[in-house]
């Protein structure tokens, strides 16, 4: 990895939505989105965490995700396993697959476009459903339906980036509740950021 591996930490935490460097676990917005009591359905905190990484929500979408269709969402959302990687998916990842059927109703929302639906996804199932924006289209070269092509590059050569992803964390000191995904996430944001030149 390169230099500017020192600022990881911090920038982990910005991507995922906590503002300022890390805390201890348990006690950040980031890990508000896989509270026990929350974990099959969208709340303030997971609209708040996104105004976090600087998009403001709007009302009208705040009410159809918290109230109009809170039920709708959150049926679908229990049926996307909570501790799953994506390296283990072992069924089809297609519109079918209820990531996909999720991600569908999400997108179908007033201002929810594909980014966002991501982030929101990715907060709620921060081990299988990685983040999708500028940055991660211009490193992965994923323009569309990017869920299989970083499953097949994840399970590649005996799993071997997403071994070298859950190594590279440790050796980072970050918390296990940090997943391979997240850590391909902020590499992504960061090579995407600064053009893919090296720091000094």
């Amino acid at each position: 990895m390169r230099s500017e591996v020192r600022a990881f930490p911090a920038a982990t935490a910005t991507r995922t939505g906590r503002p300022g460097r890390s805390r201890r676990p348990g006690r950040t917005r980031a890990g508000c989105g896989t509270r026990y009591q929350d974990i099959n359905r969208f709340t303030a905190d997971d609209l708040i965490a996104i105004g976090f990484l600087s998009v403001r929500v709007p009302a009208t979408t705040t009410r159809i995700v918290l109230r109009d269709r809170t039920t709708e969402l959150a049926d679908l959302l229990a049926q996307v396993e909570p501790d799953r990687d994506l390296v283990d998916v072992d069924q089809p990842i297609d519109h079918n697959w209820p990531a996909w059927r999720l991600h569908t109703a999400l997108t179908s929302i007033p201002w929810i476009k594909r980014t966002i639906a991501g982030k929101l996804l990715a907060r709620k199932r921060p081990r299988l459903l990685p983040i999708y924006d500028r940055y991660v289209a211009q490193v992965t070269g994923c323009e569309a339906d990017h869920w299989q092509p970083l499953r097949r590059a994840l399970l590649a050569d005996d799993r071997a980036l997403h071994h070298r992803l859950l190594r590279s964390r440790d050796a980072l000191g970050l918390p296990a509740e940090v997943s391979a995904l997240r850590m391909l996430d902020v590499i992504c944001w960061m090579e995407g950021r600064d053009g893919g030149k090296p720091q000094s």
